[in-house]
C-alpha cells in the first residue's frame, strides 16, 4: 500500500489508485506488520511536543483495512507496544488493547510501563500490574517502589520487603508485631517470606534463613 495526503489528510491506496483506507486522518501509523493506526490530531497542537501528546483520538484497522475499533472517548492516547494503549480520561490514566477492550481500569493517577509491565499509583499507594491486567504487586505500597534487579523494594510504614524479579514476595518487613519497635508509627504488614525461599531455624531462639537465587 502507499500512504497519500489528498487535501490535507492521509489515507491508504494501493499500486492500482484503489482506495483503501479514505483520506480523513491527520496520520497514518503501520504498527508491527499486524495493525494500522489512524491518528486524528486536536484542533491546536504544539509541534515541539511529542507526538502522541497531540492526538485526539485514533481508529485501528488490521492489516486487511478493516476497521477494528476506535479510540475516540479519551483526552489522551499513546500506544504502548504489544497492542496496547495508555489512555487518560480526566486526571486517570489506564490501559486499552487495539481492539478497545479496558484492560487495566482506567483509575490510577499515573501509569508507566516497567518491565514489560506497568507501576501504577492510586492515591497514595503504588504497585504492579500485567500487560494483561492482573495484579503482581499488590497497590498498597508507598511511592517509592524500587526496581534493582533481581528484586523489588518495596516499604509500607516505614519497613522494606522485597519481592523478586517473578514477582514473588520474598522477604517481609517485619514479621511480629512484638520483640521489636523501630519507632512510634511503625505498624507491622504481616507478610510472609514465599514457602519455597524460607527454611525456619528449629529453634526458635535462632534467625530464619531466606535463600533469594537471583
Amino acid at each position: 500500500f502507499i500512504k497519500v495526503y489528498k487535501n490535507g489528510k492521509c489515507g491508504l491506496i494501493d499500486e492500482n489508485g484503489v482506495v483503501l483506507i479514505d483520506f480523513k486522518y491527520d496520520n497514518l501509523l503501520p504498527i508491527h506488520d499486524s495493525m494500522i493506526v489512524g491518528l486524528l490530531n486536536k484542533e491546536l497542537i504544539n509541534p515541539n511536543q511529542y507526538f502522541w501528546n497531540n492526538v485526539q483520538a485514533c481508529e485501528i484497522y488490521d492489516v486487511k483495512f478493516n476497521l477494528i475499533t476506535s479510540l475516540d472517548e479519551y483526552d489522551h492516547i499513546e500506544y504502548n507496544g504489544i497492542k496496547r494503549f495508555i489512555v487518560k480520561k480526566g486526571n486517570l490514566v489506564g490501559v486499552v488493547n487495539h481492539k478497545g477492550k479496558v484492560i487495566i481500569p482506567i483509575e490510577y493517577n499515573s501509569l508507566a510501563p516497567q518491565d514489560n509491565n506497568y507501576y501504577v499509583v492510586k492515591g497514595n499507594k503504588s504497585g504492579v500490574i500485567s500487560l494483561e491486567g492482573k495484579v503482581l504487586i499488590p497497590i498498597e505500597y508507598e511511592c517509592n517502589m524500587y526496581f534493582y534487579e533481581p528484586a523489588i523494594y518495596v516499604t509500607q510504614n516505614g519497613l522494606i520487603g522485597v519481592y523478586s524479579n517473578k514477582y514473588q514476595l520474598i522477604a517481609s518487613g517485619l514479621v511480629s508485631g512484638s520483640g521489636y519497635t523501630p519507632n512510634s508509627t511503625a505498624v507491622p504488614f504481616n507478610l510472609n517470606a514465599y514457602a519455597m525461599a524460607k527454611e525456619r531455624a528449629s529453634s526458635s531462639s535462632n534467625t530464619d534463613v531466606l535463600v533469594f537465587h537471583g
